[in-house]
């Protein structure tokens, strides 16, 4: 069972971020943004930022950019690439997408959810 739940974080977060680069694959509008934020990591250099900006229709987004390419402080302004439909799916328009950890994270957690299935099906059939 522990197995198994070490297996759900890695795939909530496959699942996230692939649906952020699904959103963002494309010819998709870009904004000028203000960066509201900066949001050190608890451990470590990295970190997200919280901008702010106006989409073509109109429509004020505030939202967290995971992907950029430089840190940034609140007041600066930073280019954004977003979807029009969920204009809260944006990333920096001079940053790619986020390949590579979601797929070691969806590694992790099929190996972690397999190993896991795996030992309770082999509880079960021991017990019978």
């Amino acid at each position: 069972m522990f197995a198994f739940g070490l297996g759900i974080a890695p795939a909530v977060y496959c699942v996230d971020t692939t649906a952020r680069n699904i959103a963002l694959f494309g010819d998709r509008p870009t904004a000028d943004a203000e960066v509201v934020a900066w949001n050190p990591h608890v451990k470590g250099n990295g970190g997200t930022l919280t901008v702010r900006f106006v989409t073509a229709d109109g429509r004020t987004v505030t939202t967290i950019v995971y992907e950029m390419r430089d840190r940034l402080s609140a007041g600066d302004r930073l280019r954004v690439r977003y979807n029009a439909e969920r204009p809260r799916y944006a990333r920096a328009a001079d940053a790619g997408p986020d390949v590579v950890w979601p797929l070691v994270a969806g590694l992790v957690a099929m190996v972690a959810l397999g190993g896991g299935l795996a030992m309770g099906w082999r509880a079960c059939r021991s017990a019978r």
